[in-house]
């Protein structure tokens, strides 16, 4: 399906604290489809929507309380659908994260006290169970609690990004590498920080990953050493969502300190960032291409080369001018002397 075939091409799902569902159109704000929760205390803690034709979605939740369920609905521009309920199915409590893989075949969920589980999203099944921590020389272990959860790879559900305890004494710092295919206990971890780790995203080429803490330190760990390889500066809070776009090198993150930044990857360093009047708590990026009908204005040269020359020559001016203050201190320092 082309992007011209879609009818309403950007969507984004909202999950609302008084238990409603709304899927909006992410170009004029309206609400498209909509479901309400029978039990608006069971708040939700993860969403994964998916288009399976044109005018067709598929939306797969989960609350706190463990109630998975997989909704499907019809967008139009005129009016609001419902969402029906297609398949659901209940899940260990209490939940505190979910997320679902490429084709919302798999969906792997943990939370306080809750290690790593894996559920077939067709069965309905559980096809992998994390074990926890093995107890040191006293006897200590520690709790299992999964605070973020991050596929390595959206296409492979087999290995999986979890941010939780590892050994005692590492607290909620530690991130660990599930090899699903191999073995229920984690293949390595790194303990990452002083602060809860709190969102993780992994690259393009699913060589390394993302770390966001509640210190608001953000870094890049590689795969191959299982070590930091970077730290992106900017946030100044906690940070509550990262999320890499599909096809760029670009970060997205957002925390406490109300602002959505864009990382560029491959340097390291800060794009662009936007004030928020809220806190934010979670980010999409909008995949869709653009039709060749859309507007894409190009870079004028002449504009380009103007702005540059005006750069330099601010540079310039300001180096004299600092170059002018100290000469002056340097007057003034052999006029006291003589």
């Amino acid at each position: 399906i082309g992007p011209k075939d879609y009818t309403i091409r950007s969507i984004f799902a909202v999950a609302r604290a008084d238990g409603s569902l709304n899927v909006m159109d992410g170009e004029t704000g309206s609400t498209l489809s909509s479901y309400t929760s029978h039990n608006s205390r069971d708040l939700y803690c993860g969403l994964h929507l998916t288009r399976t034709s044109a005018d067709n979605i598929q939306l797969l939740s989960c609350t706190q309380g463990g109630s998975m369920r997989v909704s499907e609905g019809a967008l139009s521009s005129g009016s609001t659908s419902p969402l029906t309920e297609k398949i659901s199915w209940t899940v260990v409590s209490p939940v505190r994260c979910m997320r679902a893989s490429a084709g919302m075949t798999v969906a792997a969920v943990g939370g306080e006290g809750r290690m790593l589980a894996l559920w077939d999203v067709q069965t309905q099944k559980r096809t992998f169970l994390a074990k926890a921590p093995d107890a040191d020389f006293l006897g200590l272990r520690p709790k299992p609690d999964v605070n973020s959860i991050a596929f390595l790879s959206p296409e492979d559900p087999r290995k999986v990004l979890v941010a939780g305890p590892g050994q005692v004494g590492s607290g909620t710092h530690t991130v660990s590498l599930f090899d699903t295919a191999a073995s229920p206990r984690p293949v390595n971890q790194i303990i990452f920080g002083e602060g809860t780790v709190t969102a993780l995203a992994p690259n393009l080429s699913a060589s390394g990953f993302f770390a966001g803490d509640s210190r608001g330190k953000l870094a890049f760990v590689d795969l191959s050493t299982f070590k930091i390889n970077g730290v992106l500066k900017g946030p100044q809070g906690g940070i509550r969502s990262l999320v890499h776009h599909p096809t760029l090198p670009v970060l997205a993150s957002t925390g406490l300190d109300r602002f959505i930044r864009l990382h560029d990857t491959a340097k390291k360093s800060l794009m662009h960032s936007v004030y928020l009047k809220q806190v934010g708590l979670s980010l999409a990026f909008d995949t869709m291409p653009a039709t060749s009908d859309e507007v894409i204005p190009h870079e004028d040269p002449e504009l380009e080369d103007s702005t540059l020359v005006a750069i330099s020559e601010k540079k310039k001016r300001k180096a004299n001018n600092h170059e002018n203050k100290r000469n002056e201190k340097r007057k003034g320092k052999r006029v006291i002397e003589e």
